[in-house]
C-alpha cells in the first residue's frame, strides 16, 4: 500500500536493471532524487533494499514502488549499474564473504572445541584409573599392615609412613 502510488514509470526519471539488480531515481521531497535500488543476489536469501531517503521503515514506500514497478512491468532496460550501486553490491558481496568466513571458522572452532572436550575427557579417564589404582594400593598396605600385626606400628620409622604417602 505504501509503494503503490510511486509504482509508475512517470515518477521514475532514471531506472535500470541488472542480471542481479534493479535500481532508480525517485524526485522526493529533497532536491536530490533519491536512489533507490534492489540486490536479487542468491547469497541474500531474498531481495535486498537499498534508499537514500530519510524513512526509518523498511523497506521504504520508494523501495516497495520501485519492486512494484519491476513485477509489473518488467520493461527496465538492461544497462551497466552506475557507480553507486556497483559501490553497494560490493559491499554486500563482501560482508556475505565475512560472514561466510566467520561460519567457517566458527565450525573449524566447534571442531576444535570438541577435540578439546575428548582431550579432557581422555584426562578425566587417566585420572580416575590412577586414582582407582592408588586406591587398590592403599587397600593391599592396610592388608599388609593387619596380617602383620598393629603392634609394630609405633615402631616403625618415618620413612615406612612417607612411602605409603609417596605412593598415594
Amino acid at each position: 500500500k505504501r509503494g503503490q502510488a510511486l509504482a509508475i514509470v512517470s515518477k521514475w526519471p532514471v531506472l535500470g536493471r541488472s542480471q542481479r539488480a534493479v535500481w532508480g531515481e525517485c524526485q522526493g521531497s529533497g532536491k536530490k532524487p533519491y536512489r533507490t535500488a534492489i540486490d536479487f543476489g542468491e547469497a541474500a536469501g531474498g531481495p535486498a533494499f537499498r534508499c537514500s531517503c530519510p524513512s526509518r521503515k523498511f523497506p521504504c514506500k520508494h523501495s516497495l514502488g520501485l519492486f512494484l514497478l519491476w513485477v509489473r512491468q518488467g520493461g527496465f532496460s538492461p544497462s551497466a549499474p552506475p557507480e553507486w550501486v556497483v559501490q553497494w553490491l560490493q559491499k554486500r558481496a563482501e560482508t556475505a564473504a565475512k560472514k561466510k568466513e566467520q561460519q567457517a571458522t566458527k565450525e573449524g572452532s566447534e571442531q576444535a572445541r570438541e577435540k578439546k572436550a575428548q582431550q579432557a575427557q581422555k584426562r578425566i579417564e587417566r585420572r580416575e584409573k590412577k586414582v582407582a589404582e592408588g586406591l587398590a594400593d592403599l587397600d593391599q598396605w592396610l592388608q599388609d599392615i593387619m596380617r602383620r600385626g598393629l603392634a609394630d606400628l609405633p615402631n616403625m620409622p618415618y620413612s615406612f609412613w612417607d612411602q605409603a604417602a609417596a605412593r598415594l
